[in-house]
């Protein structure tokens, strides 16, 4: 799976960094050492990851029309502090809240408030970033409220399913721009 194929880069791409190196003359060190060094930050990511994705899954649980962005903040800080956590967002470069909220129209971080309350018919995608640890994690969910449109409905999973088509090329020695180009073809068929 994907942790076989992230070990078998990691080590090829030692490899090379060694070769490059005795070629330049400077030691490397020991693989070993460095693959260990690996594994651990992969595992503090890990942890990190399973506060986030609680984080969502408490958002997922307590939305509801009426309720405004603020609140969705609260829930994520509570959430996130409650399992030991630090809301990323908070205070990064100034930004006022525990996470991004954009409801609609707006394409990303939006600033939670009291004032922008969720509608029926509305979409809202929660950005949700954690330290743990010293170690981040990242994601968002986009959430449909009520009866939603159907063009907007489309959209929403076209764009899910441009993620999972970016994701199944995700893979060592492949490049960013494969997945972009998996994804801007998925999307221009489907008139995006």
């Amino acid at each position: 799976g994907i942790e076989i194929g992230i070990k078998q880069g990691l080590e090829k791409g030692i490899e090379q960094g060694e070769k490059q190196g005795i070629e330049k003359g400077i030691e490397i060190g020991k693989k070993e050492m460095f693959i260990e060094m690996i594994k651990e930050q992969i595992e503090g990511i890990r942890e990190s990851s399973k506060i986030n994705i609680a984080v969502l899954d408490y958002v997922a649980e307590n939305i509801r029309i009426g309720m405004s962005t603020e609140e969705i903040d609260r829930l994520v800080y509570e959430k996130t502090t409650q399992m030991g956590g630090i809301p990323a967002s908070l205070g990064y470069d100034g930004f006022p809240k525990s996470v991004c909220t954009s409801l609609n129209e707006q394409v990303c971080h939006g600033i939670p408030s009291e004032e922008v309350i969720l509608k029926d018919g509305d979409i809202v995608n929660v950005d949700a970033s954690t330290i743990y640890h010293g170690y981040f994690s990242d994601s968002s969910r986009m959430f449909m409220l009520g009866d939603v449109a159907p063009e907007t409905v489309r959209l929403v999973e076209t764009a899910h399913k441009c993620l999972e088509i970016g994701l199944e090329q995700v893979r060592p020695w492949n490049f960013l721009g494969d997945m972009a180009q998996a994804i801007n073809d998925f999307a221009k068929e489907n008139g995006y």
